[in-house]
């Protein structure tokens, strides 16, 4: 597959969204700095990965329980750990530096509607957004502004175009991921609300 066709699949995945997130105008040297960090963060997955992995809890709770149930009490108590630090940070994004805004989102790049004068072509951009997969993903992306639309019918605002500048495959599937976990979800919530779902579903 050519680089040309691999674009094309990836803007598939396009989807409109309202999601938690930060859009910061960077200088020259912020740019550069930004582009040697790693952008995928996610304050949960260490927890995750071990409740997934966990085979035992013996060694916590000691030999005195069979196996299963150490290994029981043990994926319970991560599982509660993960859930009270899921609370602790929503308790804290309250006051964040996040906003919800509408965009359109794609592996490609983002379109969001901001202030007129607010941002140029040409632009770098830092874009942290947090999407809502289990578990929750803070993505930090860096991007350049390649199109400023006027709004006809506001204009006090503008749409702006990015195209992302992609520095790891672990971003971009990311993406992918989370945009065609919510395409199908949009497929399956047409399905079921559709008067003819019979045509939809094949062998139902």
């Amino acid at each position: 597959m050519s680089k040309d066709e691999g674009r094309k699949l990836r803007e598939t995945f396009r989807q409109d969204e309202v999601l938690a997130i930060n859009i910061e105008l960077l200088t020259f040297d912020q740019f550069r700095v930004e582009m040697n960090k790693s952008g995928v963060v996610s304050h949960h997955t260490r927890m995750m990965q071990e409740f997934i992995s966990h085979e035992s809890g013996s060694d916590r709770y000691g030999s005195g329980l069979s196996p299963e149930i150490a290994g029981a009490l043990e994926a319970l108590d991560q599982k509660l750990n993960y859930l009270i630090s899921l609370h602790m940070d929503n308790s804290r994004s309250k006051d964040s530096k996040f906003t919800q805004q509408f965009v359109n989102l794609s592996a490609t790049g983002i379109g969001f509607s901001a202030p007129a004068r607010k941002f140029k072509k040409d632009d770098r951009l830092k874009i942290t957004m947090k999407l809502p997969l289990f578990p929750p993903i803070e993505l930090e992306l860096i991007g350049k502004v390649v199109s400023v639309k006027a709004n006809k019918e506001n204009l006090s605002e503008v749409w702006v175009g990015v195209a992302f500048l992609q520095r790891s495959d672990l971003e971009e599937d990311m993406l992918i991921k989370y945009l065609f976990k919510r395409q199908r979800e949009r497929l399956r919530a047409k399905e079921l609300t559709s008067p003819n779902k019979e045509e939809l579903l094949p062998g139902i």
